[in-house]
């Protein structure tokens, strides 16, 4: 429950009421591959270092703001997180940090990368000690489509390449079709909340919410009985909600 109260130029200070109740959506951010999703091979017999990668094609701009990856216990060793353009621009890399020991692992872009509706772009990462997870013929169909995000089918998925990281993965694992379970998190950007230019609200560029005092204090209205309401958007609203 939310609960607001006033207070005047002498701090006299109102008592709450009941509160009013809220809902708190998840994140928007949206993935590939859900949590729950594992590979048939967790650990592949294969000890060089090499990138392995998926291509993905976002049906809506958006910005990519991390890569994943699902972890075998012997897949040990230095990681890191890449994503290309398809003809080997390196458009962000990082390190992950802080792994668990097996299961799915992320790392976060110092800055999200804007991605263009509709364009193939690689997500990949580098394992410098191999052993690496995989699922044999995944991408032997048209593909794996979760939300507005399709790592592309037809047999052209799941590309690596061996040697020192990070390194563009230009071969396709055509005879097998593999999933190397390598994964992006994508944060929607074509349908950003916006405020009724009347209201009296903002949106800043980040994405927050302020409503000025003017807007909220206009008619005496009593803050107890003060109500929000978000129409025409189809995206969640995540985040934090104060008053100050």
């Amino acid at each position: 429950n939310i609960k607001s109260r006033a207070v005047d130029d002498s701090l006299n200070l109102e008592t709450a009421g009941q509160g009013v109740a809220y809902t708190v959506t998840p994140s928007s951010n949206l993935t590939i591959f859900n949590p729950t999703d594992t590979p048939a091979v967790v650990t592949t017999n294969d000890a060089g270092a090499v990138e392995l990668g998926v291509k993905f094609v976002a049906a809506e701009s958006g910005d990519i703001t991390g890569i994943r990856f699902y972890k075998g216990p012997q897949n040990t060793g230095t990681h890191l997180g890449d994503l290309w353009t398809t003809n080997g621009v390196l458009l962000a890399s990082a390190t992950f940090t802080n792994e668990s020991a097996s299961g799915w692992q992320q790392v976060n872009f110092a800055t999200p990368v804007h991605v263009q509706a509709g364009v193939t772009y690689i997500a990949s990462y580098h394992t410098n000690t191999g052993q690496y997870s995989t699922t044999d013929f995944y991408f032997d169909n048209a593909g794996h489509t979760h939300g507005a995000l399709t790592a592309t089918g037809s047999g052209l998925n799941g590309v690596y390449a061996y040697g020192p990281g990070p390194l563009f993965p230009n071969t396709v694992s055509i005879v097998k079709a593999q999933n190397y379970w390598v994964d992006v998190v994508f944060r929607n950007t074509s349908q950003q909340p916006q405020a009724n230019n009347d209201s009296g609200f903002n949106v800043t560029e980040n994405g927050l919410l302020t409503i000025p005092a003017s807007a909220l204090l206009a008619n005496d209205t009593d803050p107890a009985a003060l109500s929000f309401a978000f129409t025409g958007v189809s995206s969640p609203l995540n985040g934090s909600v104060s008053y100050n």
